[in-house]
């Protein structure tokens, strides 16, 4: 008897994970998001602030998972609410997540870069807004604060990797280096253009994660990934 309800059980749970699969994963996307603009209400000043925004490109879709529109000028955030160990460069097209199992072994996850991810949200964005130059936008990629970055080098101007809690600190230097460049009116215009990208049917989101998927079995294998010291552990301390 005990052993039939623990087989009964076993297999509902397997049946129930196979229908809420995708919802549990679109879950904790949302999360993640959530966490950065939590971060985000700590930053001072005039913003306005985008979700999941949808921008048109030549073959579909780009999602943008957060936008901030700050009088310092547009932060596209690449959210990544990952929990292993994360190790990659600005040139490696693929990233990897890897979670230790035992000792001596290991389970590892490849991802596209997050950083040609942002180009990518950038290159359309600028097509959308028609903006020059003359308008500073900054690459961000922020990781949930659980995981661990190592050995993770950027040299490219206006490109940022770190944790969520690093925001502030991230916006701080951005402040210190850059005059402010958009007037509360420019704030405004920008997000009135963006809004309408933020509102898609169900069947285009279906078929933008579809174009994702296929583009991903193009992408190949990761590096492997470095066994040096983690970049420091984000600290909630100001």
């Amino acid at each position: 008897m005990y052993w039939d309800i623990l087989i009964t059980g076993f297999i509902v749970d397997c049946i129930l994970y196979k229908r809420f699969k995708k919802r549990i994963w679109t879950d904790k996307g949302v999360i993640g998001e959530a966490d950065v603009h939590r971060e985000i209400r700590k930053l001072p000043g005039h913003k306005k602030t985008l979700t999941n925004c949808y921008i048109p490109t030549d073959e579909g879709t780009t999602e943008v998972d957060v936008i901030m529109i700050n009088e310092l000028g547009i932060f596209v955030i690449e959210s990544k609410n990952y929990s292993g160990i994360i190790c990659g460069n600005e040139d490696d097209r693929m990233w990897t997540e890897v979670f230790p199992v035992y000792r001596y072994d290991h389970r590892d996850f490849d991802f596209y870069n997050p950083i040609m991810q942002n180009e990518t949200h950038i290159k359309w964005l600028k097509a959308v807004l028609e903006l020059d130059d003359s308008t500073p936008i900054y690459s961000i990629v922020l990781f949930s604060n659980d995981c661990e970055l190592r050995n993770i080098k950027i040299l490219a101007p206006n490109v940022y990797v770190g944790y969520q809690v690093w925001l502030k600190h991230i916006f701080r230097d951005i402040v210190h280096m850059n005059e402010s460049r958009i007037t509360k009116d420019d704030i405004k215009s920008i997000y009135r253009q963006l809004e309408p990208y933020t509102h898609v049917s169900e069947k285009e989101r279906e078929a933008h994660i579809e174009r994702i998927k296929n583009k991903l079995k193009t992408n190949g294998k990761a590096e492997k990934c470095p066994t040096a010291s983690p970049t420091s552990k984000p600290s909630t301390n100001s």
